[in-house]
């Protein structure tokens, strides 16, 4: 007996079939040959699928330091246990060293506040030179720009503060050196033209207001001379601002 409905089946075979078009939201007649993809590429996907949640490991979230196992010098290779050592041994060290070197500031800051003058005595009491060198262009920039703070700073402060900067030219850290000239050079344009009426005619100083500083100030600029005309020889802004200065200094 004939089966009626093969007739229909062997046209869906031939022409494909419908289905429900979820971007289109209608029925569409699909392709046979994707309909035969599709039956082929179910089975495997669904046990690609299985394999991958029988095989996912339990997902692991902690990632503290402390949840990982100590590292033992043993466990390291013999050239580089010693390289471990020093490099800890050494960062041991430079925190005590920024650590000393907060608490100076801090102080120095403190002594800002209550008067520039009190802290340029505050650094030649310490007679340590990093703390200096981080205060100096506070100093410096006041000096110059005539800021409130640095109208309040007064030539016998400079001139006890002049052998701390003369010291520091002969540093080998160009900061350092940097921060002195600036010092310097900030000094001597403040007090320009006492020192240049000082220097054309010194027997007149008694006339001079502060006449006992302005002669202190004159006579230990003009003495560092030599170290300065070693520094003009320098490139860079060492030789740059030592060379400025040097002008100055042989105006005088």
């Amino acid at each position: 007996m004939a089966d009626p409905n093969a007739k229909d089946r062997k046209t869906n075979e031939q022409h494909g079939f419908i289905k429900w078009d979820m971007k289109k939201k209608k029925y569409v007649m699909a392709d046979p040959q994707e309909d035969e993809i599709l039956r082929q590429q179910q089975p495997q996907q669904h046990k690609v699928k299985q394999k991958e949640n029988a095989e996912r490991p339990e997902w692991n979230n902690d990632f503290s330091p402390e949840s990982q196992p100590p590292v033992n010098d043993s466990d390291l290779p013999d050239g580089n246990v010693d390289d471990v050592t020093q490099i800890t041994s050494g960062h041991k060290k430079m925190t005590v060293i920024l650590g000393n070197r907060l608490i100076q500031a801090k102080a120095a800051h403190t002594f800002w506040r209550k008067s520039p003058n009190s802290l340029i005595s505050y650094l030649i009491r310490t007679n340590d030179d990093a703390t200096t060198v981080d205060v100096l262009p506070f100093l410096s920039s006041g000096i110059k720009n005539k800021t409130e703070k640095g109208k309040q700073v007064t030539m016998g402060a400079c001139l006890d503060f002049l052998p701390v900067l003369q010291r520091i030219l002969d540093s080998k850290y160009e900061d350092y050196i940097v921060a002195s000239l600036d010092m310097i050079l900030g000094i001597l344009r403040n007090w320009w033209q006492e020192l240049v009426a000082l220097g054309e005619n010194p027997l007149n100083s008694r006339g001079l207001q502060c006449s006992r500083s302005t002669s202190g100030i004159y006579t230990s600029i003009v003495s560092m001379t030599d170290d300065i005309n070693k520094l003009r020889k320098r490139d860079g802004k060492i030789g740059s601002k030592a060379k400025v200065i040097g002008d100055l200094l042989q105006k005088l």
